[in-house]
């Protein structure tokens, strides 16, 4: 394995994230038709304290760890960077074992007396072992991320997913005869298995390689003495901390505005005259088939954020601050070109996936208004790899913690008005995350104002020119489509193949793909880039 440059790391891990969501989205039906409602109910209920516990264990420390292996191992220390990479896993190890033994210990009290339900005790009990050893499994993915090699990463993500469906599957149906507690319990240890195939994997990666070394092209043993010998575990600890705790708190914004929204948005429509199973049927349309459509293309930034923090840590450490304008002018621009079109596809075509998806279209009118929250999304994630990379961690904390008030806050007042209702809630929550990418995107910006917001404008204009152009084809191919067909999943679908072709088609004849970016597309890219570099004559000439 060999250092790999930013775009094409963060492709890595957008190819693995996309399978891991399609098969974390289609094991769910089978898991559905097994267990039924009730079991998955009871699996479902499992999730929120472990997920709460997970962030707070492995948020923080994984991107700690990759941004100070990145700097070390560009100054030429990678003693210095596999002393960091021990002491953080040892935090790791113990904060996660902790956390595991609480959730074990507690399952009792948690399963009667915050879920209401005694028979989640199972599933609270089944799921716990699975922290430590995500904190385990993370520490490595931190640590090469540092070395910026994402494949470890990416394919511990699918060896994960892949052996947690089938654990989960297999051990619901088999327990299934138990009771319905047991097989939803079954299903819930699928995370213990899947995050013990993934460690594994790194682990046999890891000693095979025998890190450091090996995976920057050096030779596999590890060094003699070096600087990172005479720095104290103490400063190293202290480090390590000042990193992890602001990118741990801004983890735990986003479940907290959930929580936050589950506890504001029924109620304020009670206010505005919905009765309660009105309120909770609406609240259901905007937070779980709305937001989760509208979180849809952070699955690409998501990579780019992971795969920014090493690589403008490194550029940065060693004082080479035009490399490191150059990594944000791209991020920044691939973001928007993602961005947009997002924003719009969501919006023209709302009520058509929301029927096509969940067959309930009026979920499409919280989505068209909360459609906007999709580019700002984009914007905020990039942003925070940039900022983290820079060790400004503490900028997207205060954008997430600024984004979340105002959303909340308008949250509060709008969805009780009688004539927006849960659009009012869909519109409080679009400003909110508009407000979080707006600061966080300022914190990049003060970096290098000319080059990095000349790129930003050049990118939305070009990349709005198109996605208008693709809304309107979008709009028309549907309705003769549907007119046709009679079918709005059929019309949906072209629909969206078809935009998706002709916004590609016109970013890359106004030159803002270049061909090496183009080439980084699985399977389609060097195609792709040929016809790029044959239109404009072997090469796009980037305006």
């Amino acid at each position: 394995m060999r250092k790999q440059s930013f775009l094409r790391g963060a492709m890595v891990l957008t190819v693995a994230g996309f399978i891991s969501k399609v098969l974390g989205a289609i094991y769910l039906v089978p898991l559905t038709r097994l267990i039924g409602a009730e079991g998955v109910g009871l699996y479902q209920m499992a999730y929120p304290v472990y997920g709460t516990m997970l962030v707070i264990s492995v948020s923080g420390l994984p991107v700690a760890i990759s941004k100070l292996v990145a700097e070390r191992i560009a100054h030429g220390d990678p003693r210095g960077a596999a002393r960091v990479f021990r002491i953080a896993t040892v935090i790791l190890i113990a904060v996660g074992a902790v956390l595991s033994y609480s959730l074990f210990a507690g399952a009792r009290f948690l399963a009667t007396r915050v879920l209401g339900d005694p028979r989640s005790y199972y599933s609270i009990r089944a799921i716990s072992p699975a922290i430590v050893l995500v904190a385990a499994m993370s520490a490595l993915r931190g640590y090469f991320q540092g070395l910026q090699t994402m494949t470890p990463t990416a394919t511990s993500q699918i060896i994960e997913q892949v052996v947690r469906v089938i654990t989960a599957l297999l051990l619901a149906y088999m327990l299934l005869p138990g009771g319905v507690e047991f097989s939803a319990a079954g299903s819930a240890f699928g995370a213990v298995t899947g995050a013990l195939a993934g460690l594994v994997l790194l682990l046999g990666i890891y000693f095979k390689e025998r890190a450091p070394g090996a995976l920057v092209g050096t030779a596999r043993t590890i060094p003699g003495p070096g600087p990172g010998d005479d720095v104290p575990a103490l400063s190293i600890l202290r480090e390590i901390m000042a990193l992890a705790l602001p990118v741990t708190i801004a983890s735990l914004v986003v479940p907290l505005t959930d929580l936050t929204n589950a506890a504001i948005v029924p109620a304020r429509l009670k206010v505005a005259g919905f009765d309660i199973p009105e309120a909770t049927r609406l609240y259901g349309q905007f937070a779980v088939m709305a937001m989760s459509l509208v979180g849809l293309p952070t699955v690409i930034t998501t990579a780019f954020a992971t795969s920014l923090v090493p690589s403008i840590s490194a550029a940065w450490a060693t004082g080479n601050r035009r490399l490191v304008s150059e990594r944000i002018q791209e991020a920044i621009r691939l973001t928007i070109l993602i961005g947009v079109p997002s924003f719009v596809g969501l919006r023209i075509l709302a009520r058509q996936i929301c029927g096509m998806l969940f067959a309930c279209p009026e979920a499409g009118e919280p989505l068209a208004i909360l459609s906007i929250g999709a580019l700002f999304l984009c914007v905020q994630q990039t942003s925070s790899g940039i900022l983290q990379g820079l060790g400004w961690t503490l900028v997207p904390v205060r954008s997430l913690l600024i984004g979340a008030t105002v959303g909340a806050s308008l949250n509060f007042m709008f969805t009780a008005v009688p004539g927006l209702g849960i659009r009012g809630a869909a519109l409080g929550t679009a400003l909110g995350f508009m407000t979080a990418g707006i600061l966080n995107f300022a914190g990049v910006w003060i970096f290098d104002r000319a080059r990095v917001g000349a790129s930003a404008a050049r990118a939305a204009f070009k990349s709005g020119l198109a996605a208008l152009v693709m809304g309107a084809i979008v709009k028309v191919f549907y309705n003769k489509l549907v007119q046709a067909t009679f079918s709005n999943s059929l019309a949906t679908i072209a629909a969206i193949f078809a935009g998706a072709l002709v916004y590609g088609a016109i970013i890359v004849l106004m030159g803002e793909l270049t061909p090496r970016e183009l080439r980084l597309i699985p399977v389609i890219g060097p195609g792709l880039a040929r016809l790029a570099g044959t239109v404009h004559g072997g090469y796009i000439q980037r305006k």
